[in-house]
């Protein structure tokens, strides 16, 4: 039988942030990633001696009482998911632990997932992706971010896994599944009282209608530039239109004309 770790990891105030299932023998090997201040359950499977003393390290790591093995950057480096078979068990596995959508949004961030748009996904021309009319422009798209690269059109997505989930003008606790290019199911999760996950917290911009996709796409080019660059002058593109488009990060330099 193939020894399971089951990793999970909460903030101080009891929200999980990183939920993992992996092979114990390479993860206690290895060791964690990063150490931790926070609360976090480990669950171990131990019928040696040698598992018990593995297991010590690895928890004496975590919380730092022990170097780690390496050093290692805390950034994480995402894959695709490989397969069918992952794809249902991911989505299985954050449907079965999220008690409420904050902690679905925020377990699926930790696993590389990012929001946009409807106009923005639809700019990738995803291959093989059916996505229904209706459910468009309802609801804002999680995906799973491979790249991030210096302009926004040259990211790289997995689009086989997608969870539709409306911020917009309301939340909605019914949220929509796309696996594998088709729309898959359709689930309640129960919005929080007072959401913490709202549009304006989020990093999806909302470009007015009259924009044209050209506009749009140069405007997300230079709006990253100013993200990675604070003090980086804002062109008078950018200044024509920023008081037109909503959700943005606040630029002191830029002036709207």
């Amino acid at each position: 039988m193939e020894k399971k770790l089951r990793i999970q990891l909460y903030d101080e105030e009891g929200r999980l942030v990183e939920y993992r299932i992996v092979t114990q023998g390479p993860e206690m090997s290895s060791g964690p990633k990063f150490n931790h201040e926070g609360l976090f359950r480990i669950e171990f499977t131990l019928d040696c001696k040698d598992d018990v003393e593995k297991a010590k390290t690895y928890l004496d790591q975590l919380i730092g009482s022990l170097p780690l093995g390496s050093k290692k950057s805390r950034k994480k480096v995402v894959k695709e998911i490989e397969g069918p078979k992952q794809r249902e068990e991911l989505l299985e596995e954050v449907i079965g632990i999220a008690v409420d959508q904050d902690q679905l949004i925020e377990l699926l961030r930790t696993r590389g997932f990012r929001f946009m748009m409807y106009d923005f996904l639809e700019t990738f021309d995803f291959p093989g992706l059916e996505i229904k009319d209706r459910h468009k422009e309802k609801y804002q798209w999680m995906l799973l971010n491979i790249k991030t690269a210096k302009n926004p059109k040259s990211d790289r997505y997995d689009p086989m896994l997608i969870f539709g989930i409306q911020l917009l003008p309301d939340h909605d606790e019914r949220i929509v599944v796309y696996l594998n290019g088709q729309f898959h199911k359709s689930f309640k999760v129960s919005v929080p009282e007072k959401p913490k996950e709202v549009f304006k917290k989020t990093t999806m911009t909302k470009f007015p209608h009259y924009m044209i996709e050209e506009e749009r796409e140069k405007f997300r080019f230079e709006l990253r530039q100013l993200e990675a660059d604070p003090e980086r002058k804002p062109s008078k593109f950018f200044n024509r239109w920023v008081e037109f488009v909503e959700n943005l990060p606040k630029f002191p330099q830029a002036k709207s004309e």
